[in-house]
């Protein structure tokens, strides 16, 4: 509470380490942990993460260009921003260790963390069906842990399948209820534009729910945002009409 109002970060980041998600996959699914090994690389140093731990990160785009000159450098990642100030959060806050997260929050004169799923959700990019369901729900069951044990202060949302309408919908009725879920996040709704009839049971769940619609797109990995493919076509298609010599 700061000055008589309650305050409710809303794009706080969660960044559970590969080995964290992996305790909560079915039994079922563990055999693809081994199809997802080259996936699974090792986390840098990174300020609230266990260390000597490893992320799934799939499709990393670089932006090599610096705006204004002419041609890329191969050494310019665009990931060189300085993302925080100068308080560093405390380790595990990202992966499991609920009770120092909330310790955080404190220190930052917050009440309330809103998280958003980061980094691994990029497993949307691979073809397999199996996976995207496997560690969505792996990563709802963590959440349930995590959040659980602070829920009026940890907040998450339902991550949604839409390679699955079913998982999906099964999901948000398993969770709905539940106080640490707010919201509800599609991240397969990139090759499609959102008013597509195939989400229309994951909106129609939602509002059963209360349930307001998150999205957090990614630049660099997937999920990118709804219509990604169709708006990129769009712009590729009408920059080759009016310059039909353009690459």
């Amino acid at each position: 509470m700061t000055n008589g109002f309650k305050v409710y970060d809303s794009d706080t980041h969660v960044i559970p380490a590969a080995e964290v998600l992996e305790r909560y996959v079915d039994p079922s699914f563990r055999p693809k942990l081994e199809e997802l090994a080259p996936y699974r690389l090792a986390r840098s140093a990174s300020p609230g993460a266990f260390p000597d731990m490893h992320l799934y990160s799939v499709q990393t785009k670089y932006y090599r260009r610096v705006q204004g000159e002419a041609t890329p450098s191969d050494t310019f990642t665009g990931r060189t921003s300085r993302w925080m100030g100068s308080q560093q959060p405390r380790p595990g806050v990202q992966d499991d260790n609920a009770a120092d997260r909330v310790l955080d929050i404190d220190e930052e004169g917050a009440d309330v963390h809103l998280l958003m799923p980061s980094t691994w959700t990029s497993i949307v990019g691979l073809e397999d069906p199996e996976v995207e369901v496997g560690l969505t729900r792996a990563y709802r069951r963590h959440m349930a842990d995590f959040c659980g044990q602070y829920p009026d202060r940890l907040k998450g949302m339902i991550l949604a399948s839409g390679i699955s309408m079913e998982e999906a919908v099964g999901e948000i009725h398993r969770w709905g209820n539940d106080r640490w879920a707010v919201a509800v996040m599609p991240i397969r709704g990139f090759e499609m534009p959102v008013d597509h009839p195939d989400l229309e049971p994951i909106w129609k769940a939602a509002a059963e729910h209360d349930l307001p619609i998150v999205h957090h797109s990614s630049t660099w990995n997937p999920p990118h945002f709804p219509g990604y493919w169709e708006m990129w076509d769009n712009i590729f298609l009408g920059r080759l009409a009016s310059h039909p010599g353009a690459p």
